[in-house]
């Protein structure tokens, strides 16, 4: 028999990455457009996506603003 693995993607288009915050998709990109959800978005294949992990580093940083958060997020990097 075989196994199905489930792997979760690094990268996530708005609903993943409004869901993975507890937010709506409407909410989550409002959000981002004020500058409130801290990490950027990239754009790959025409497509706008979220690092899960820096989201998921945001979350546990306290949720600060994009401004903040870019100065600290290479710094977290960096100490890995």
């Amino acid at each position: 028999m075989d196994r199905i693995t489930t792997v979760a993607p690094i990268l996530l288009d708005s609903k993943a990455a409004a869901r993975l915050c507890g937010l709506g998709r409407t909410s989550f990109l409002t959000n981002d457009r004020l500058g409130i959800i801290g990490p950027r978005a990239i754009r790959l294949s025409g497509k706008v996506l979220w690092c899960r992990e820096e989201l998921e580093a945001w979350a546990c940083h306290g949720c600060p603003p994009r401004q903040v958060w870019l100065a600290l997020w290479p710094r977290i990097v960096e100490e890995k």
